[in-house]
C-alpha cells in the first residue's frame, strides 16, 4: 500500500523551453567572388528535444570587414535575412571577417578567412548511364582544371528547372451552372483556368564535395552531382541544370565533410543536437557559449545546360507522367443512395470544386441523372499547375 502511494505522488517530468536568451545563434553565411548584394542569414534554435523550429534572429547589426580595414554593412531585408547595402565581390587572397551584434547586445565573430582563387568549370554534360543499384537514367557530370594546382577543395550545387506538358489537358472545362438542389446542372466552357504547360523546379540539397589534394593533379573529372532515373517525367521534355562549382578553404570543406557524415548534411539545425559541431563563428560575450554555423568565403564559377530527352534517349518512349491519366467516368450529377437518405450533395459538383477531375469528355452514352455525365482524369493531367509553375522562367530557352 505505501509503494502504491508513493507511486501515485510521482508526477511527470515536462522539459521547459529554453529561455529566448539562452536560444543558440544558427549562422549561415556564404559569400563569393560574384559582384552581387552579399547575404547572412541568422536564426536561433533552442538545444532540446527531437523537433527543432528555428526562429529569425532580428534586429541584429552584421557586418563583414575585408583586410581589417574594408567594412561592408548588412541590412536586415526580411526576418533573419541580411544583406549588403551594396554589391561586391570578394578578391583572392584577400581576409574577410564577419561580425554580428545581436539585439540583446550579444556580440559574436569569425575567425579571418583567406578567399581562395577560382577555378573554371571547363564542362557540364548530361549523358545516359546507370547509377549503382544498374537503374538507367541521365547523369549530370563536371569537369574542370586548375593548372595552378590551388584550388584542391570542391563543393557543387544546383538548381534544375524542367517542362511539364499535361498530357490530358483540354481546350474545355467544367462549367458549374446551378449548385442549387434539386436543380444541379454542370456544363462545360472554354478553358480559361487550367493549363497545358508549366514548369517545374528543383535544388541541390546534400553537400556534393570533392578534393583533389591527394592526386597529381589539381583536376575533376567527370564528378556526378546529379542523377535522374529515365521513368522520372522530370526528363520528359526540355530540361535545364545549372551547376555551381565553388573553391573552398580547406577549413570550409573539412567543416562541410563533419556535417555531412554526422547528420546528412541537410541541416545545420541537426547539429544543435549531441554531436555539436564547432564552426568558425565565436561568441566574444561568453567563451562558453556554443554558435551553430559557418562564415564561407568562396570562389564560384557557374555553367548551365539543356537536354532534351529525344536526343539523350533516341527513338524510346517518354517516361510515364508523374500520376497515372487514365481516363475514368466521372462521378454522377445526382447520388441516388444519398437522395433517398435525405442527403442533398451532388458527387460531381463537389469533386469539381475540390479540384480533383478535370474535363476530357462528355459521356455520349449518358441518359439518367443518377449516371456519369462525363469522362474525366485526374486533375493533374489536365492541369500543370499543379506540379509547377504557368509562369516561363526567365532564362528558358527552347
Amino acid at each position: 500500500m505505501l509503494c502504491l502511494l508513493l507511486l501515485s505522488c510521482v508526477e511527470e517530468f515536462v522539459p521547459e523551453n529554453t529561455p529566448s536568451e539562452n536560444q543558440l545563434l544558427v549562422v549561415d553565411a556564404l559569400v563569393t567572388n560574384e559582384v552581387k548584394k552579399q547575404q547572412v542569414r541568422l536564426w536561433k534554435t533552442a538545444n532540446i528535444g527531437p523537433e527543432i523550429e528555428p526562429v529569425p534572429e532580428t534586429g541584429a547589426h552584421v557586418e563583414i570587414v575585408e583586410n581589417e580595414s574594408n567594412t561592408f554593412v548588412l541590412n536586415e531585408i526580411a526576418p533573419g535575412i541580411y544583406e549588403s547595402e551594396r554589391a561586391w565581390g570578394v578578391q583572392s587572397q584577400q581576409t574577410y571577417r564577419l561580425y554580428i551584434t545581436r539585439s540583446n547586445g550579444r556580440s559574436y565573430q569569425s575567425n579571418n578567412v583567406t578567399a581562395p582563387q577560382p577555378s573554371i568549370i571547363e564542362e557540364v554534360q548530361a549523358v545516359a548511364a546507370n547509377d549503382d543499384q544498374g537503374e538507367r537514367g541521365m547523369a549530370i557530370l563536371v569537369s574542370s582544371n586548375d593548372p595552378s594546382q590551388n584550388s584542391k577543395f570542391y563543393r557543387y550545387e544546383y538548381s534544375e528547372a524542367y517542362k511539364i506538358i499535361a498530357p490530358e489537358w483540354s481546350p474545355f472545362e467544367f462549367d458549374v451552372i446551378n449548385r442549387e438542389y434539386p436543380n444541379y446542372e454542370v456544363g462545360i466552357k472554354l478553358n480559361e483556368n487550367n493549363e497545358e504547360i508549366c514548369y517545374g523546379a528543383g535544388r541541390s540539397k546534400d553537400i556534393l564535395q570533392f578534393s583533389t589534394s591527394s592526386l597529381s593533379e589539381d583536376r575533376v573529372v567527370d564528378y556526378p552531382v546529379r542523377f535522374i532515373p529515365q521513368s522520372s517525367y522530370t526528363i520528359s521534355h526540355r530540361y535545364t541544370i545549372e551547376v555551381s562549382q565553388y573553391v573552398q578553404t580547406p577549413d570550409a570543406y573539412t567543416f562541410s565533410e563533419q556535417l555531412k557524415e554526422q547528420e546528412g548534411g541537410q541541416s545545420l539545425l541537426s547539429t544543435v543536437q549531441p554531436g555539436f559541431l564547432q564552426g568558425n563563428v565565436r561568441s566574444e560575450t561568453d567563451k562558453n557559449e556554443r554558435v551553430v554555423g559557418y562564415f564561407d568565403v568562396s570562389t564560384v564559377d557557374r555553367q548551365r545546360i539543356w537536354v532534351n530527352y529525344a536526343e539523350l534517349f533516341p527513338g524510346e518512349a517518354l517516361p510515364p507522367y508523374a500520376v497515372n491519366c487514365q481516363v475514368v467516368l466521372s462521378p454522377p450529377l445526382f447520388s441516388l443512395g444519398a437522395h433517398q437518405m435525405g442527403v442533398q450533395t451532388s458527387p460531381l459538383i463537389e469533386a469539381i470544386d475540390a479540384h480533383t477531375i478535370t474535363y476530357v469528355a462528355e459521356n455520349s452514352e449518358f441518359n439518367d441523372i443518377h449516371e456519369p455525365p462525363f469522362y474525366v482524369v485526374k486533375s493533374e493531367c489536365g492541369d500543370c499547375r499543379l506540379l509547377g509553375s504557368e509562369f516561363k522562367p526567365d532564362f528558358w530557352i527552347e
